[in-house]
């Protein structure tokens, strides 16, 4: 079962296991709304080189690779309260997932630098068509600790799921080429590859738990804003097959996250729709690990001149150790309709 069926599943034993308890009230709410950010993950590695003179000078080579987040998100919510205190507790559950592909492009970057040889240098960047599945599934328990005429201050504790799948579609931008005889890279040209075609694919599934505070204002009869703040650390896997060069990367670790958002809430006491409200949140989050580097097949370029087909790095070569560190701004609005069963 995927994780969008799990969690519409899951939203569903709710409402036919809270509908019959006198106790409790359910309330669902569909979502609407749009959302931007990145995703990014840096290679920044260091060594001596000793290519050149054989001495061994300090190298550093940097990659960095930039996933659009910039689209239009739909889902559901859940939440279980009590039927006459409704703002003592509550357990809530939310499903979201993208309706369309971003319009911002996936960008690749590379530098170089040789210490005492030539300076750090940008000499390549790519733009790719993006195209994305995104799931976020977070549930959250909330408990009352401080209750004023206008206010409320409660505790909240949960965790987040994210998925995320993006293929890259073509190659547009500019590279240098290394000169060997002058040691310096010369000027860029710009290139349009493979268009229509996907030149590779990248997955990250991101854990977090989450642990903060809410704060609830009674601005009038009719409306109530929420404010929340809570520290997320995070867990990752991804994977980035770079179907070009027939190469695999892998990694897996753990860092720090934030988790905000503020809503204005408008309640409707006519029919079943019990309110109207208007959410804006910003997550971030930044993670260290290392990454290792599989060639499932040989990496292969052409050579101009004779069209002879040159092996640069055979079938089976692992590289392993590398530094790699994710980053992911994520932000956004949205609009909720809460109907009560």
């Amino acid at each position: 079962m995927s994780f969008k069926n799990f969690a519409l599943t899951v939203l569903c034993v709710l409402i036919f296991s809270t509908n019959s308890q006198a106790a409790v009230q359910f309330t669902f709410s569909p979502e609407l709304g749009v959302m931007g950010g990145t995703t990014e993950y840096e290679l920044d590695v260091i060594f001596n080189d000793t290519t050149n003179s054989g001495i061994g000078v300090k190298r550093r080579i940097t990659s960095l690779l930039e996933f659009p987040l910039d689209v239009t998100i739909g889902g559901i919510s859940g939440e279980i309260h009590p039927m006459e205190d409704q703002t003592r507790w509550s357990i809530g559950l939310k499903f979201l997932t993208n309706l369309n592909n971003p319009s911002e492009k996936m960008i690749d970057t590379d530098w170089d630098e040789m210490k005492t040889i030539f300076p750090y240098t940008k000499w390549s960047e790519t733009n790719s068509n993006a195209e994305i599945d995104l799931t976020i599934l977070d549930a959250e328990f909330r408990f009352r600790i401080v209750q004023k005429k206008s206010m409320d201050i409660s505790i909240l504790a949960g965790g987040r799921y994210q998925r995320i799948y993006q293929e890259a579609i073509g190659l547009d931008g500019w590279q240098r080429k290394f000169n060997v005889d002058s040691n310096l890279y010369d000027p860029s040209f710009d290139f349009s590859y493979f268009q229509d075609t996907v030149v590779g694919t990248y997955e990250i599934k991101l854990k977090q738990f989450k642990v903060g505070i809410q704060s609830e204002i009674y601005l009038s009869s009719l409306f109530t804003s929420q404010l929340k703040i809570a520290f997320a650390p995070v867990f990752f896997d991804d994977k980035d097959d770079h179907v070009l060069r027939n190469k695999l990367s892998t990694a897996s670790g753990d860092g720090k996250g934030i988790i905000t958002g503020f809503n204005l809430r408008y309640h409707n006491s006519y029919g079943i729709l019990s309110y109207v409200q208007l959410n804006a949140t910003y997550n971030y989050l930044t993670a260290n690990s290392s990454q290792t580097q599989w060639w499932y097949d040989d990496e292969v370029h052409t050579d101009p001149n004779s069209q002879e087909v040159i092996i640069d790095i055979e079938k089976n070569t692992i590289i392993s150790g590398i530094p790699h560190t994710i980053r992911s701004t994520q932000y956004g609005v949205s609009v909720q309709f809460g109907f009560e069963l």
